[in-house]
């Protein structure tokens, strides 16, 4: 019985463990292909395979030479960064690679500046692996310049741009001189005239140059302008820095901006030399005024108009000792860790407003007692139909206005309050105003006051007879606007972006000083910008380079 029972067990534990055997590994199950159209599957399984790399060989290595026959092109030009078209499609800028279909082409390539060059290509293609070794072929251009003056002038002005606002990493400072310079000297080749033109347009750029990112690009183009654009040589090293010293060493000013534009090492060290802090305390030091006011002079009435007389005299800088200290403090390593990141709002500050004013020899003048008014306005445009407010369209055509000129007057030449000063005026009008009054009175020249004869004029103002020169409406001058162009002079055969305005108006004049500095674009035409004529006698003088 024992042994029964032993084996019914046996047999119960054999069947559950055959029973879990099957549930938890089932025998496997076999797959058969049945045939198809009678042909054995192992035949058309491998014929399937065999058709399957076939299309991948024909779509890699025949497909692309069959229906899309062409070549990798590299472009490239002297200079580079020049607009790639083919067949007046553009594809890119040089230097450039890429894919262009079989057959002949026009190719067009075209920079500013630069004369557009058309080149003919014929393209040949590849059949067998053209997508994994293209056929490769190659197209290089150089451009002739146009007009050298045009380059430099449009890159000074760009520089201008980019002084008036503030460069971040989402929209950074780019090369616009070093650029240029590089351009200019590729083209007209190297030789003491190439470097004569190139330096006269960078010390006139120098004006703008108010960030560390605009000075590392006017330093590098420096550098590029003496070596004629290419590796910079010791020769041409010494070249550069005997044209940058004497241009950052003229005077205590020149060297108060350099530090404003250095970046941080450059500025601490430059901070810790015993020559830098000595000039630096001829700066800050209080000193008496040292310009010549003007005296009450007499009165003369020119083109049936009073104007002041205002003899020659100095202007010198009136210093601010105190913000002229804060410099050496800006300059000097940082003690505390972060104090180097706090200090460019105020290193921006004082680049906004220096803590000096003008610096200038003034010639004799003669200067409108008050700012032009709307009824003598008005007889200049019932001579010059071309300028009245019915012929505002066409002045912004020519860009000589906007749309906002005389927009009070409406389309109407009669003025709406004859007595007040003339307003939404732009400085080309004001400019072809100075040059109708020539045909009025043919013993003068008449133009706008540069900056500094209206500067010199605004600190006498009392003693020399002159309405007040603040208060009324901004007033334009001569000269085109530059942060440091009291430092280094604005050239007039280099046009920045926007012209000098001065004085301050009515709404604003308790925040306007004789010094305060402003500027808008020529053709602007606010409701609070006007102008005053000066004068000067013939041949004793002649015309401003900015209205020749």
């Amino acid at each position: 019985m024992k042994k029964k029972n032993i084996q019914n067990s046996k047999g119960r534990a054999d069947g559950a463990r055959t029973a879990g055997d099957e549930t938890e590994n089932p025998a496997e199950e076999r797959v058969v292909l049945a045939p198809f159209l009678g042909i054995r599957p192992r035949v058309y399984v491998a014929a399937l395979y065999a058709l399957v790399l076939a299309g991948v060989f024909f779509y890699v290595f025949l497909y692309p030479g069959i229906f899309h026959p062409g070549a990798e092109v590299t472009f490239t030009s002297l200079p580079e960064e020049a607009s790639v078209l083919v067949d007046g499609v553009r594809i890119g800028a040089t230097p450039l690679t890429a894919f262009v279909s079989e057959g002949s082409h026009v190719v067009s390539l075209r920079r500013p500046h630069f004369g557009e060059q058309k080149v003919p290509l014929a393209v040949g293609g590849r059949l067998f692996g053209s997508r994994v070794f293209p056929r490769r072929e190659s197209l290089h251009a150089k451009l002739s310049l146009l007009s050298a003056e045009d380059l430099l002038r449009d890159a000074h002005r760009e520089f201008s741009v980019w002084a008036l606002g503030e460069a971040t990493p989402l929209s950074p400072f780019p090369p616009v001189l070093s650029a240029a310079v590089r351009d200019y000297a590729i083209a007209a080749g190297t030789g003491a005239d190439t470097e004569k033109e190139l330096f006269a347009m960078l010390s006139s750029a120098a004006a703008s140059v108010n960030s560390p990112a605009s000075f590392r690009d006017f330093i590098y183009a420096a550098f590029l302008a003496a070596s004629g654009g290419k590796a910079l040589s010791p020769q041409a090293l010494i070249r550069a820095a005997g044209w940058l010293l004497p241009l950052y060493a003229r005077n205590e000013e020149a060297l108060y901006w350099l530090i404003l534009v250095l970046p941080e090492k450059a500025r601490e060290e430059l901070g810790a030399s015993a020559w830098a802090a000595a000039r630096l305390a001829e700066l800050a030091a209080p000193g008496a005024a040292r310009d010549t006011p003007p005296r009450a002079g007499a009165f003369r009435t020119i083109a049936g108009v009073s104007y002041a007389a205002l003899p020659g005299g100095a202007l010198r800088p009136e210093r601010a000792a105190s913000s002229a200290a804060g410099i050496s403090r800006l300059a000097a390593k940082p003690t505390e860790a972060g104090a180097a990141s706090s200090r460019e709002p105020a290193l921006k500050r004082m680049r906004e407003s220096p803590p000096f004013t003008a610096r200038a020899d003034v010639a004799g003048f003669f200067l409108q007692t008050a700012e032009v008014t709307q009824a003598e306005y008005a007889a200049f445009l019932k001579e010059n139909p071309a300028w009245q407010p019915a012929g505002r369209a066409a002045l912004i055509r020519q860009g000589l206005a906007e749309d906002s000129y005389l927009a009070s007057w409406r389309d109407s030449p009669l003025p709406p309050e004859p007595a007040s000063p003339v307003s939404e005026v732009s400085f080309y009008a004001a400019a072809a105003y100075c040059e109708w009054l020539a045909g009025r009175d043919s013993r003068y020249v008449f133009f706008l006051p540069s900056e500094a004869q209206w500067e010199y004029a605004a600190r006498a103002a009392d003693s020399s007879g002159l309405a007040a020169m603040k208060g009324g409406v901004w007033e334009w001058c001569g000269d085109w606007y530059a942060p440091a162009s009291y430092i280094f002079p604005v050239s007039p055969d280099f046009p920045a972006a926007e012209k000098v305005v001065r004085g301050g108006a009515w709404i604003n004049s308790d925040s306007v000083t004789a010094s305060t500095r402003g500027s808008q674009p020529p053709e602007w035409c606010g409701p609070y910008v006007g102008f005053r004529v000066a004068a000067a006698e013939k041949p004793l003088r002649e015309p401003p380079a900015w209205m020749r």
